[in-house]
């Protein structure tokens, strides 16, 4: 096993090749705390107080603890307090009428079939009104076969 020293703040610490130093991530984002954290598993949790919201309040272990590739840092997140109930009001009345709005533009199983029905009455009075056929006959396929016939 190798070792080295690494030193911090607080002045020199010792840290085999399977351990390694947790840096500071006090005051970044998740993401970037994330970055800084690859060696390590990181275990989000979340903290109502004053800040930025999405940035790093807290890390435990604090920096610069030495620890295994791997281990656990679980990172404090602020988050701004719970709505206040004008504002949980206003979000439901919002998706409510976004729910009505989606509801009014789909089409249920048996108005598509109500739809297409009255589609093929249209179409069937439509074929009723068409002259017939200048060959005389009742269908394509009787048109293509005397075409044939006077081929040969």
């Amino acid at each position: 096993m190798s070792f080295s020293v690494v030193s911090s703040g607080s002045g020199s610490v010792g840290v085999s090749s399977a351990q390694v130093v947790v840096p500071d991530v006090v005051g970044l984002t998740e993401a970037a705390a994330r970055a800084a954290l690859t060696d390590f598993t990181v275990r989000p949790r979340t903290v109502e107080t004053s800040g930025t919201a999405g940035t790093v309040f807290a890390q435990d272990p604090a920096a610069p603890a030495v620890r295994s590739r791997r281990s656990t840092v679980t990172i404090f997140l602020i988050v701004t307090g719970p709505p206040n109930d004008a504002d949980v009001v206003a979000a439901l009345q919002g998706l409510t009428t976004s729910v009505q709005d989606l509801a009014a533009t789909v089409e249920t199983e048996q108005s598509a079939k109500d739809r297409n029905d009255a589609v093929l009455v249209q179409l069937k009075e439509i074929q009723d009104r068409l002259p017939d056929p200048p060959y005389g006959g009742s269908g394509k396929g009787q048109a293509s076969s005397s075409a044939k016939s006077t081929s040969s």
